[in-house]
């Protein structure tokens, strides 16, 4: 039998290093991975409370949009509108529901036509 030399570097190296080496890489991959993950977490969740408060400014203008829409189409103000703007008036014969709107200003709108 032959008796191979042996380095001290062999000597050093055993399968229990070998293990604790690899299990010290894997928790560093982990702890990497687990720090990412927390991270996209943080940010989805800035994201989605971002996103809640727009949702309540746009539902607040919203409801101004329609608050201020249901007041310019008002009758009252659409009929202030239409005499005061437009020199239109209504006459309504009340046994037939009939409305006629005469135009005052009948000399533009003979314009018009031509």
């Amino acid at each position: 039998m032959q008796i191979s030399p042996t380095s001290p570097l062999l000597n050093l190296f055993s399968w229990g290093h070998a293990f604790v080496l690899t299990f010290l890489s894997l928790i560093c991959v982990i702890t990497v991975v687990i720090v990412q993950l927390q991270h996209n977490v943080r940010h989805l969740e800035t994201q989605y409370s971002k996103s809640l408060r727009d949702r309540v400014v746009l539902h607040e203008e919203k409801g101004r949009l329609l608050l201020e829409k249901y007041h310019l189409t008002a009758l009252s103000r659409v009929e202030v509108e239409v005499k005061e703007k437009l020199n239109m008036s209504k006459v309504s014969e009340k046994s037939n529901n009939i409305q006629i709107i005469f135009l005052d200003n009948i000399e533009s709108s003979d314009n018009a036509v031509q």
